[in-house]
């Protein structure tokens, strides 16, 4: 327990000399002042409670600055972790760093893991609830067309304002359920829309059209000239 009371000692000057006293008990002589204080050691238990307390009141800076410390010495960091697991070999072998693994071996231990945790019920909740949340976002704040106003569910799909879906599946290769959590994952990111299927088809067929138009015209002119 850390004492309210003062503790440590204090220095007088007096003519005789100095005269030294504990801050908790001593009273300034006459004819002295004091020149200089300063605090006892304390013991293991004080000194535990200070760090325990002054931590608490400072965590957020005190981490803040252990972050930025490391990444401004992080090669020194690195170099004195090596120094101590070669000084210390027993305990760097009580603790070995797992090999590896090869994205073969890595989507192996997915597919076991989902195989032995399957829920299929869950799952289909899951995904339910995850495609009204996304269809909803994306529809304006309503789970329906924002061009017809269609509402049922399993009419609407999520459709690229840019006309880009086919590229981004080339690179992405993600439909359905991966689709909408790669997108909440995301963070809800611009440039998708709430269609239903005939509209979806719509949009793609005019695109198509002024498409092929654009570079009809296009052809035409370079034939003339």
């Amino acid at each position: 327990m850390l004492s309210n009371q003062p503790t440590g000692r204090v220095l007088f000057l007096h003519p005789k000399g100095l005269m030294s006293g504990c801050l908790a008990s001593t009273r300034q002589p006459a004819g002295c002042f004091s020149l200089w204080r300063f605090p006892m050691p304390r013991t293991p238990e004080e000194q535990r409670a200070y760090d325990k307390k002054r931590y608490a009141a400072n965590r957020e800076r005190m981490c803040e600055h252990s972050r930025q410390y490391y990444h401004a010495h992080i090669e020194q960091e690195r170099e004195r972790s090596r120094r101590y697991a070669a000084a210390h070999p027993s305990e760097s072998s009580q603790h070995p760093r797992p090999p590896k693994q090869t994205p073969e071996e890595r989507r192996a231990k997915k597919r076991q893991y989902a195989q032995a945790h399957a829920d299929k019920e869950k799952t289909r909740q899951y995904n339910q609830r995850l495609k009204n949340e996304i269809l909803t976002h994306y529809g304006n704040g309503q789970c329906r067309c924002v061009i017809c106003g269609e509402s049922r569910i399993d009419c609407l799909s999520i459709d690229h304002l840019d006309n880009n879906g086919y590229d981004e599946r080339k690179t992405r290769r993600r439909g359905g359920d991966s689709f909408y959590r790669l997108l909440k994952k995301q963070g809800f990111p611009p440039g998708y829309q709430t269609l239903c299927m005939n509209c979806n088809f719509i949009k793609a067929a005019e695109h198509r059209r002024a498409k092929f138009a654009l570079h009809g015209e296009a052809g035409q002119k370079g034939v003339q000239t």
